[in-house]
C-alpha cells in the first residue's frame, strides 16, 4: 500500500501504530490463555517444540539473506587491507 500512494502518510502512521497495539494485544491473550499445569506436564516437549520453531525459522530467515556480491566482496577486502596497511605505517 505504501508504493502505491493512495494513502497519506499520516493514515500509513497510524496504520503500523495500529499494528503494533494489536500485536501486543494478542500475544497479551496468547500468554493469558496459557493452562500452568498443563505446561507443567507438558513443559520439556513444549519447550523442544518451541525451540526448534525458533531455530527453523532463524535459519530460514539467514538463508534469505543475500551475501555481498562478488564485487562487493572484493571492494570490503581493498578496504581492509587499505585499512591494515594505514594503522602499519603507524606502529
Amino acid at each position: 500500500m505504501t508504493s502505491t500512494g493512495l494513502l497519506s502518510d499520516s493514515v500509513l502512521a497510524g496504520a503500523r501504530t495500529a499494528q503494533g497495539v494489536l500485536l501486543a494485544a494478542a500475544l497479551v491473550g496468547l500468554g493469558t490463555g496459557i493452562h500452568l499445569p498443563t505446561l507443567r506436564r507438558t513443559g520439556g516437549r513444549a519447550l523442544l517444540l518451541g525451540l526448534a520453531s525458533w531455530v527453523l525459522v532463524g535459519t530460514v530467515s539467514y538463508a534469505g539473506v543475500p551475501g555481498p556480491s562478488t564485487e562487493e566482496a572484493r571492494a570490503l577486502d581493498r578496504a581492509d587491507d587499505h585499512g591494515r596497511a594505514v594503522r602499519s605505517k603507524r606502529h
